[in-house]
């Protein structure tokens, strides 16, 4: 396989993980939220109204903090292929922190009864569908030059 292939490949999994991933994301808050039980329900939430904002909160603004850190870093790497292989990376690692901080949220939900976490479920599930992977994103995230932009165009096809 060359490195164009790679690269079509590189981006066709980094969408399957973001998709399935947000996926799995709505599919257990739906399931907390049909299933929840609130007889089992902690009636005390004051340790959640404290942690579930700051996780939420944290891990959005770690994710940021790294991913951009990380995109500094891919700037300076040599060669198409191993930009993707960082950009796929660092998404990676971006996505799987908001995620964190959007199942804090829910299993809050489920274990207080509470839906006023789903506030935070929100806010992280629209982060992360505003971090969807795209050449668009790489491409000005990265700086490509012109020769990769049109060698990343070229592998697309």
């Amino acid at each position: 396989m060359n490195n164009t292939q790679n690269i079509k490949e590189l981006f066709k999994t980094l969408n399957i993980v973001y998709l399935a991933m947000i996926a799995g994301q709505i599919l257990f808050c739906v399931v907390v939220f049909v299933v929840g039980n609130e007889e089992g329900a902690s009636k005390d939430m004051s340790i959640f109204q404290t942690i579930v904002p700051a996780v939420s909160i944290g891990t959005l603004g770690v994710s940021f903090l790294l991913y951009n850190q990380r995109r500094q870093a891919g700037k300076a790497i040599k060669g198409l292929r191993e930009k993707a292989d960082h950009y796929r990376v660092s998404n990676i690692i971006r996505f799987a922190l908001v995620e964190g901080g959007n199942l804090v949220a829910v299993v809050a939900v489920l274990l207080t009864g509470s839906t006023f976490f789903l506030l935070f479920f929100v806010l992280g599930l629209a982060v992360f569908a505003i971090y969807r992977p795209s050449s668009q994103g790489f491409i000005k995230d990265y700086e490509l030059s012109m020769n990769e932009q049109n060698n990343l165009k070229e592998a697309l096809k």
